[in-house]
């Protein structure tokens, strides 16, 4: 299995996915100090596992304002339309299809689990091993963060 992919792809791959389904492309920014769900105010943070003899864990989190940012461009719709489990729903939908195109990256084979919002800050998963990119959208005032860790 090949290693974990640099923030440079991991940045390239969010914005193939977001570029191609909604117009938003991402290019990295300074790193978080912290990871998101530690952060305040509290991002939308979705988790997805793969299972296997080498598990990994995806990540993608949003501050509020990017992650409303995000949902309206996945839903098309205006702002004033949103409500929370919108928010989670795109949320939950970008940690899939990210996670099913970093399982083809790197070889792996094994099932995706079903995605989880963490939902407090209280609330996270292990840090070591994460590879990270933070990033923002040039064309809106998104600020993204993915991971993939062991």
């Amino acid at each position: 299995m090949n290693e974990l992919p640099s923030p440079e792809v991991l940045a390239k791959l969010v914005s193939a996915v977001t570029n191609t389904m909604f117009g938003m492309s991402f290019s990295l920014s300074e790193p978080l100090t912290t990871t998101p769900w530690t952060s305040s105010p509290a991002w939308h943070t979705a988790v997805l596992p793969i299972g296997g003899p080498r598990p990994l864990t995806i990540a993608v989190s949003s501050d509020h304002a990017g992650a409303q940012a995000l949902c309206c461009a996945m839903f098309s719709c205006p702002v004033e339309e949103l409500d929370p489990s919108m928010i989670d729903d795109s949320m939950s939908e970008l940690v899939n299809i990210l996670a099913g195109q970093l399982k083809r990256m790197l070889g792996v084979e094994h099932a995706l689990g079903l995605p989880r919002m963490l939902v407090d800050s209280g609330e996270s998963v292990s840090r070591d091993g994460w590879r990270s990119a933070t990033m923002r959208s040039a064309s809106t005032e998104v600020r993204f963060w993915v991971a993939v860790g062991e």
